[in-house]
């Protein structure tokens, strides 16, 4: 029903639905049909073939993100640019098509992937242990929870987006 133009692997947002009436059972037996719409592709699939995908809620402006890109697969849906399989970045945007835009710090500009192709998973731990405006360290046992870079990259966003960028 239209996979053989999607990456098995791709999510998409479920835009409509209709029933089917199979064939040869004098309309007694239906099938659910939905439509798909993602990254680089639509069809109609049956709901027997469709699954849901957890993780993909997990990725929403403010949510760092890597790319992580199924087995066999070298290259994102849109190419890889300046970005590296190790950047962390931070989304910026996630359209209805499953687009998402990503800023990282080494694309000069909003980094476009396919949903399916971020994760949240495993992403270093911003600790500090000084103070991040006057390198004092904090009292023993106490740390604070900022990343400096991140910061910068959410006011990069913003000057990006004429100052609607994702919240901090």
């Amino acid at each position: 029903d239209g996979f053989q133009d999607a990456d098995p692997a791709a999510v998409g947002l479920v835009v409509s639905q209709m029933t089917k009436i199979l064939p040869g059972s004098g309309g007694r037996k239906k099938e659910l049909i939905y439509y798909v719409q993602g990254p680089r592709f639509s069809m109609n699939v049956a709901g027997s073939s469709l699954e849901l995908v957890p993780a993909a809620d997990r990725i929403q402006p403010g949510a760092k993100v890597r790319v992580s890109l199924a087995p066999g697969r070298d290259e994102p849906t849109f190419g890889w640019g300046d970005v590296q399989r190790s950047d962390v970045g931070l989304v910026h945007r996630v359209m209805a098509d499953g687009e998402v835009e990503v800023l990282f710090p080494a694309e000069k500009r909003l980094w476009l992937a396919a949903l399916h192709e971020l994760d949240t998973a495993n992403l270093p731990m911003p600790i500090r242990s000084d103070c991040p405006v006057c390198f004092a360290a904090f009292p023993r046992g106490q740390k604070l929870a900022v990343d400096i870079a991140l910061e910068a990259q959410i006011r990069r966003a913003r000057g990006l987006d004429g100052g609607q960028g994702p919240a901090a």
